[in-house]
């Protein structure tokens, strides 16, 4: 009952795979509806950043939607960002 998985989104009558670069005020509206979120975790964090995100000034750009919303919510915020080398 204390955790929620974000799943497909319905966009226009149509479900889709959830996007955090473009539904981030649905997200927002869900952590406030579902009230006191301490923890939000995105895997793959590179899901958030739009573009190259081997660029810094565009990374921090992408994710700055996140650092709002952390600041607005209070929660705390993990990305997970999975190696690119195989072990």
């Amino acid at each position: 009952t204390r955790v929620h998985f974000v799943g497909d989104v319905l966009d226009l009558g149509e479900r889709r795979a959830f996007d955090p670069a473009a539904d981030m005020p649905a997200l927002a509206e869900a952590i406030r509806d579902l009230r006191d979120v301490r923890l939000l975790l995105i895997d793959p964090i590179v899901s958030a950043v739009a573009g190259d995100d081997h660029k810094n000034a565009a990374t921090r750009r992408s994710l700055q939607p996140l650092k709002d919303l952390a600041a607005a919510t209070g929660a705390a915020i993990v990305g997970i960002r999975t190696s690119a080398r195989a072990r």
